[in-house]
């Protein structure tokens, strides 16, 4: 199956991590991007990107509130 395509696809594996291809995804919102989502190892890790820590206009999203923390999980975040 296409790479994308088992990435995004609703299976039993839906939020499985690839372990043999790493992806990277920026999260934008306007011209600020806010993070990155990436696999690393079999895991989910999402972190904020200096730009958004250095700016006022938008808040932190839910569930990540940390600003400097890099968060890791085996299985991907319901907010992606």
């Amino acid at each position: 199956m296409n790479l994308w395509r088992k990435l995004f696809s609703k299976s039993d594996d839906y939020f499985a991590v690839d372990q043999s291809h790493a992806f990277r995804f920026i999260l934008k919102i306007d011209d600020i991007p806010v993070g990155y989502l990436e696999t690393e190892n079999g895991y989910w890790k999402f972190y904020y990107s200096d730009e958004f820590k250095n700016q006022n206009e938008y808040r932190r999203l839910t569930g990540f509130s940390d600003l400097n923390k890099t968060y890791k999980s085996e299985e991907l975040w319901p907010f992606f």
